[in-house]
């Protein structure tokens, strides 16, 4: 279902949500684009018996009137999931090499959150004793 069709027919989320599936199994109403245009939906949703689970997807919302109201309902879960950059990804590399006893310098980290998916870099140990990483870029199927 999408944000366009909740904003034309607002009762339709809760009137899915009550519904009894045809085969007696719980389900799942998903709903993709949400945002602001779907508040009087999600208020009628909220404002009647629980029913089957919700899950609503939105774009980047900041602050917004949708937000608000989920954040303010004890039966609704928000889950805010920013999009990582490189810095993010460098990050996660120096903290990921820190776990395996390993140092990575930030050029090294950089370098791999820089990498595209699946361009073949690989993180090496220098030498146990330093315990620092090195990178090298290794071509797929040369082991």
């Amino acid at each position: 279902m999408t944000a366009g069709e909740l904003k034309a027919d607002p009762a339709r989320l809760a009137d899915e949500a009550a519904a009894v599936s045809m085969f007696g199994d719980k389900r799942v109403i998903r709903v993709d684009g949400a945002g602001d245009e779907c508040v009087d939906a999600v208020q009628l949703l909220l404002s009647g018996p629980l029913g089957d689970p919700v899950v609503m997807t939105a774009g980047h919302l900041k602050r917004s009137k949708l937000l608000d109201l989920a954040e303010a309902d004890p039966t609704v879960v928000v889950v805010v999931a920013w999009e990582a950059d490189a810095r993010d990804f460098a990050k996660l590399a120096i903290e990921l090499c820190s776990a395996h006893g390993l140092d990575a310098t930030r050029e090294a980290a950089a370098r791999l959150a820089d990498a595209p998916p699946a361009t073949g870099w690989c993180c090496c140990a220098k030498s146990r004793s330093s315990r620092s990483i090195s990178m090298r870029h290794r071509k797929r199927g040369n082991g």
